[in-house]
C-alpha cells in the first residue's frame, strides 16, 4: 500500500477545486501549479524495503510525529517526537538521535490491553 505524506490526497482535491472557481488567470495558474507540486510529493509504502529499516538522523523525517529511534550511545529502541527540527519525549527532554524509522502499523483485528 503506498500513501501520500500527510493529507495530500485532500489538499490536492481542494486546490484542484479552487483553481476550477479561480476568478483571474493568474490565481488559477498558481492554483494548478499547487496541483502539481502536491501531486510530486513524495510518498512511501508501508511494504517497501526503507520502511523496517533505520535510516540516519542525518536523513531527519519529513514531517512532524512519533518515530521510533536509537538515541546516541544507547542500546535499544525507544519512541520519540520530532518537531521542528528536534527529537524529544513529548514532556521537556530533547534527546541526539542516531538512527529512526516510521512507527510499523498497529495490529489489526486484535485486542491489546490499551483497547480494553
Amino acid at each position: 500500500m503506498r500513501m501520500r505524506l500527510g493529507d495530500l490526497d485532500a489538499l490536492e482535491k481542494q486546490f484542484r477545486e479552487d483553481a476550477e472557481n479561480a476568478v483571474c488567470y493568474e490565481e488559477r495558474k498558481a492554483l494548478e501549479q499547487c496541483v502539481r507540486d502536491v501531486m510530486a510529493a513524495p510518498t512511501i509504502s508501508h511494504d517497501s524495503p526503507r520502511s523496517n529499516q533505520w535510516i540516519s538522523a542525518t536523513e531527519p523525517p519529513l514531517l512532524n510525529g512519533e518515530y521510533l529511534v536509537v538515541i546516541r550511545g544507547a542500546k535499544s529502541a525507544t519512541t520519540l517526537f520530532y518537531e521542528d527540527g528536534e527529537w524529544w519525549d513529548g514532556v521537556d527532554t530533547y534527546y541526539p538521535v542516531a538512527l529512526w524509522m516510521p512507527l510499523p502499523e498497529p495490529p489489526k483485528g486484535e485486542t491489546n490491553e490499551a483497547n480494553l
